[in-house]
């Protein structure tokens, strides 16, 4: 069984499908068989920005590093 629950987070990057300004994303948590993962959506494009294991928006930063060149 899959179950899933849907929360807003404010953020500050450039959607790489839409092009863009993000300014908030959906966190979507889904938890499964192989334990819970956390979906990053565009709020714009509704497109996946990535997947992580853990809810510290360390995938945004990163993200958001690579874009800016830091």
């Amino acid at each position: 069984m899959m179950t899933k629950l849907l929360e807003k987070e404010q953020v500050n990057l450039i959607c790489p499908h839409c092009k863009e300004k993000i300014e908030s994303a959906w966190v979507c948590k889904i938890d499964s068989f192989i334990g819970i993962r956390y979906a990053y959506l565009c709020n714009n494009c509704q497109k996946l920005l990535g997947i992580a294991q853990y809810k510290d928006h360390t995938l945004l930063k990163l993200y958001n590093q690579s874009q800016t060149g830091i």
